[in-house]
């Protein structure tokens, strides 16, 4: 099943390919760090079985990126906004273990600041991914049940069959239509 691990994931190799100038910062933030750089952070994630078979997660994100100078770069962010605005209203392609699409997310509510003071770029959104639900017991092996074959004599109940009518004819032989 997918989550909002493979959302960041995701995020993370679309901004190494478009904005390979600023790094991935893992830290947090009140750690200190490098600059230029971006952190992903994630405010809120909620799962919920919508029925027996889908489940939904929705979540909320945060994107910071740090310009390199506290006093320049103010013209570099705006910019980048308009890049990123840009790159981020197309869907988000998730891959599954070989590498192949496996689903696409939007990024809904899309709103961001650029902080002249800090030289921040702050961009928020939530995604939401409705998935079924996969039984981790379930054999793929074996068959579901609608694709069950049965194993009997079909020639057996086939000459049943033939008996039955046999036994209707018999029975209703010389009879009228308003006597039957």
């Amino acid at each position: 099943m997918y989550s909002v691990i493979d959302i960041i994931k995701a995020l993370s190799l679309l901004i190494e390919a478009r904005f390979p100038a600023y790094p991935v910062n893992d830290r947090d933030l009140t750690e200190g760090f490098d600059r230029p750089s971006y952190f992903i952070d994630v405010d809120r994630v909620e799962t919920t079985d919508l029925t027996a078979y889908l489940m939904q997660e929705e979540s909320d994100i945060v994107l910071y990126f740090f310009e390199e100078d506290n006093y320049r770069g103010f013209l570099k962010l705006l910019q980048m906004k308009n890049q990123l605005v840009t790159v981020l209203k197309d869907p988000l392609e998730l891959t599954d273990e070989h590498g192949d699409v496996a689903m696409h997310v939007t990024l809904d509510s899309l709103t961001v600041t650029v902080s002249k003071a800090d030289k921040a770029l702050i961009c928020s959104f939530s995604t939401v991914l409705v998935q079924e639900i996969t039984d981790p017991d379930h054999d793929s092996d074996k068959p579901l049940i609608d694709t069950l074959y049965t194993d009997w004599d079909r020639s057996y109940a086939g000459e049943q069959f033939l008996d039955a009518e046999k036994f209707v004819e018999e029975s209703t032989e010389g009879l009228t239509l308003e006597e039957e």
